[in-house]
């Protein structure tokens, strides 16, 4: 295999590759990047020349990628996207005419909150641009933004180190969800009843201590976690079909409490909430399109917050990070301090 060099590739070649892996076609690949079939058959014809390798072979389901494409594909799509952030950067970012993918790390709570209207926005205000999300936990979300593959994540922790930047996107309070029929549980939890019980924790990293369970030892006090989840998909049917209980945010358990046998009650103990903030990079701060895409996730947050739409392309400061302080109706004023790790 012959040796390549930077100087003789052509960089709109890799942008050919990367839209034909995604799309498996060579016409939607090349109406992708406004080009014509034959123009994007050739390209692909130099891209095999070039890495010595068929790269895409037609089969009944489109074109599939041989493993020297798999292989290429990820590095191949972090270039093209380097080099799309530094364009959009140095002609001013245009979310309504930019084409690009951005990535944001979630947990399962922040994923419910943010994505349907982050989505809705997107559509509307930046057809371009494609979103993909991970399921991360705080130190995932570090490592991730750290190289690179991560824009930002929604994490419930302000405390992370000086190369990162953190500011305030919600706050939410935390209640128990259990059956309608527990046998020991009427319309009232009390502190007996909560630590007598067995306990479902979603956690998403082995070892990650919940707000409850640090609020209890202070107190010399634990409960039993008879089960731990790393998600919130199989919680709602083993609560409904046990006496188990789960301490989930108060927005999930309204919502979950309209499904059979489930309903919801406040914590026996000082009202339990959890501040979510937004993270990412220090060397993110002054990319244009990254600013953009802060505002619009903590404007996602405020109108979750506060229950009221937010105006597309609405102008704020970039320092304008505190969530509305006004609650959502039937929601509990915020408190500060506590956050879950």
């Amino acid at each position: 295999m012959r040796k390549l060099s930077l100087s003789a590739i052509d960089l709109n070649l890799l942008r050919v590759f990367d839209a034909i892996y995604r799309e498996r076609h060579l016409t939607r690949a090349g109406s992708l990047l406004c080009l014509s079939q034959s123009a994007a058959s050739h390209a692909l014809g130099r891209l095999r020349a070039m890495f010595e390798d068929e790269l895409f072979l037609r089969t009944t389901r489109g074109l599939e990628p041989t493993p020297r494409a798999m292989e290429l594909s990820v590095p191949i799509a972090e270039a093209v996207e380097a080099f799309q952030r530094v364009i959009a950067g140095a002609n001013g970012f245009d979310p309504a005419n930019a084409r690009m993918r951005m990535r944001i790390g979630l947990t399962d709570f922040a994923s419910w909150v943010i994505l349907p209207t982050m989505v809705t926005r997107l559509r509307a205000d930046a057809p371009g641009i494609d979103l993909q999300t991970a399921h991360v936990t705080i130190e995932a979300a570090r490592d991730l933004l750290d190289r690179g593959q991560l824009d930002l994540a929604i994490v419930a922790s302000a405390e992370h180190p000086a190369r990162f930047v953190a500011r305030h996107a919600l706050t939410e309070p935390f209640v128990c969800l259990l059956a309608r029929d527990h046998p020991a549980i009427g319309k009232t939890l009390d502190e007996q009843a909560f630590l007598a019980a067995e306990h479902i924790l979603v956690a998403a990293s082995e070892g990650q201590r919940s707000i409850v369970d640090r609020l209890l030892a202070e107190r010399d006090l634990r409960r039993r976690i008879a089960v731990t989840v790393p998600f919130l998909m199989g919680v709602p049917k083993i609560v409904a079909s046990s006496a188990m209980l789960c301490t989930i945010p108060l927005s999930l358990a309204r919502e979950l409490s309209n499904y059979p046998n489930l309903r919801w009650l406040p914590l026996p103990f000082d009202r339990v909430r959890v501040d979510y903030f937004a993270l990412w990079s220090s060397r993110d701060e002054s990319h244009t399109s990254h600013s953009w895409l802060r505002e619009l996730t903590l404007q996602c947050c405020r109108e979750w917050e506060t229950n009221e739409p937010v105006a597309p392309k609405r102008k704020t400061s970039r320092n304008s990070t505190k969530s509305s302080s006004r609650a959502a109706p039937g929601k509990p004023g915020k408190s500060s301090g506590a956050r879950l790790s």
